[in-house]
């Protein structure tokens, strides 16, 4: 516990400022600059995205202003991300005679396909 007449200054620690600077580098490169009121500073060197491509297989790839090397998106445990997609629908009319049908759903991670009976309305 503080003693009577001590004072303690700057205990709360916020930030203060946020700048992104892209003109220091070039058009591929900034730099992020965080301050907090206690005077420290936080600064991280940035890389602009120019595209993301959605491959064939769901995977995720980043491409970089001014060219440089492609990366695929990884999760926490570095896995590749991967977009679960429908790839096709099928509707099979011929199941079950004219009250009936089906249909299949397949994915583009070639994961086991979705597929239930369908009844038809008849009337309302």
């Amino acid at each position: 516990m503080a003693s009577a007449g001590t004072t303690h200054n700057k205990l709360i620690k916020w930030i203060d400022s946020i700048a992104v600077n892209d003109t220091l580098y070039n058009a591929e490169e900034g730099k992020l600059t965080i301050g907090y009121n206690t005077g420290d500073t936080f600064t991280a060197n940035l890389k602009w995205v120019h595209g993301l491509k959605v491959e064939s297989d769901g995977k995720l790839t980043l491409t970089y202003a001014g060219g440089g090397t492609d990366r695929t998106v990884k999760d926490s445990n570095n896995q590749d991300v991967i977009l679960r997609y429908i790839d096709s629908i099928t509707l099979d009319t011929t199941q079950g005679g004219l009250n009936e049908g089906k249909i299949t759903i397949n994915y583009n991670t070639g994961e086991t396909p979705f597929t239930t009976n369908l009844k038809w309305v008849n009337g309302i």
